[in-house]
């Protein structure tokens, strides 16, 4: 869970972003295998908290553009404090259920393994192109997430193809109701 919360940072930025997206997925999931109710809304929320640390952090843009400091420092120097708090909070986890009984699922096979990292690797090409976009100096923060809704947006027509163009109006009507709850 806290590596999905890494990796979720590492899209959005946002604390409560990370929180709001992985969340009402993930708790249901753990509580389902027997870790309860507490602990694993407990670690979503702490685990939030790497939304502001692992770049594109939007704290980090928002004091860069404040104190007039390099955003691309900056992000350089949230990566290890970011993948050492990530760390913490995974071997803390492991430590307070490490006498819990959890029901283990079935270990995939390499054949599924590599199926399903084939259906992930377009989503979890997102932070490369953003992370790798600014530290190569293509664009800025702003224009980076522009470039990662447009990729976003191609992923979502043409690759995943759960995205129609019917559904755009929908999407674009709810999109100015969503962005407080994902800030």
């Amino acid at each position: 869970m806290v590596m999905v919360a890494c990796f979720f940072a590492a899209i959005s930025g946002s604390g409560p972003a990370t929180v709001a997206a992985i969340g009402p997925i993930l708790i249901p999931a753990m509580s389902e295998v027997g870790y309860g109710k507490a602990m694993p809304s407990a670690l979503v929320s702490a685990a939030g908290a790497i939304g502001i640390i692992i770049p594109p952090s939007i704290a980090f843009v928002v004091y860069a553009s404040i104190t007039d400091v390099s955003v691309g420092k900056l992000f350089s120097a949230g990566i290890i404090p970011g993948i050492l708090v990530g760390m913490a909070y995974y071997y803390g986890a492991i430590w307070d259920t490490r006498h819990d009984t959890i029901a283990l699922r079935p270990k995939m096979n390499i054949q599924q393994r590599m199926a399903a990292f084939k259906d992930a690797v377009w989503g979890l090409l997102t932070p490369v192109i953003i992370l790798g976009g600014i530290y190569a100096g293509i664009f800025i923060p702003t224009e980076a997430a522009g470039v990662a809704v447009v990729y976003g947006l191609f992923v979502g027509m043409f690759i995943y193809k759960e995205i129609k163009i019917k559904d755009l109006k929908d999407i674009f009507i709810e999109l100015p109701y969503l962005l407080p709850q994902l800030c």
